[in-house]
């Protein structure tokens, strides 16, 4: 311990030292004047409700799902995304009824599947199409150890494992933007 301080102090006197401090950001200020959400932004929302709030300009008070459409968002984009929630594994192990969920190290594939089932829903060659998910990933910080929610882009499902037991997405961007009110209908 007297060297850890012996060290401050000498790079004290260099005017070599930073100290630490949490960084913390306030996601509703962070998106107050935004016009999308992006991966590069490394902002966590405490909630589901709160992330598809903010995505979306709704007033949710809370969810229990991990993925489905938001009513607010069917107005613009219909059934074409989903908004997931998944909790990432943690030491290979799920977190969430038996959920198994893994970000690539690069964030570019999410593999999915269920400890305790042998099988999940077929998927063409090609995918997917209407598999389509604004995706917000639960994890803790590692400093801090806080959870949340955060964005790690929009993924398309591709493909099954050869034995038909995983899901396999792929990041088809890294930016989504928000709605701040919910568009009305068209009279004609």
């Amino acid at each position: 311990m007297r060297r850890i301080r012996a060290e401050i102090e000498r790079r004290r006197q260099a005017n070599e030292f930073t100290p630490w401090t949490e960084a913390y950001v306030d996601y509703k200020e962070f998106y107050k004047t935004r016009d999308a959400v992006s991966v590069a932004d490394d902002v966590g929302f405490p909630r589901i409700a709160d992330a598809v709030n903010t995505l979306c300009g709704s007033e949710y008070k809370r969810f229990q799902e991990s993925w489905f459409v938001p009513s607010v968002m069917r107005q613009w984009y219909g059934d074409r995304y989903r908004v997931w929630f998944p909790k990432l594994a943690i030491g290979g192990k799920a977190v969430a009824n038996g959920w198994n969920n893994r970000l690539s190290d690069d964030g570019t594939y999410i593999y999915e599947y269920n400890e305790d089932a042998d099988l999940v829903d077929p998927v063409g060659d090609d995918g997917d199409p209407n598999d389509i998910r604004i995706t917000f990933a639960k994890s803790a910080d590692p400093v801090t150890r806080v959870q949340a929610y955060r964005f790690v882009g929009v993924f398309r499902r591709i493909s099954n494992s050869e034995d038909g037991t995983r899901k396999r997405y792929q990041r088809i961007e890294t930016v989504f933007p928000i709605h701040r009110t919910p568009c009305l209908p068209i009279h004609r």
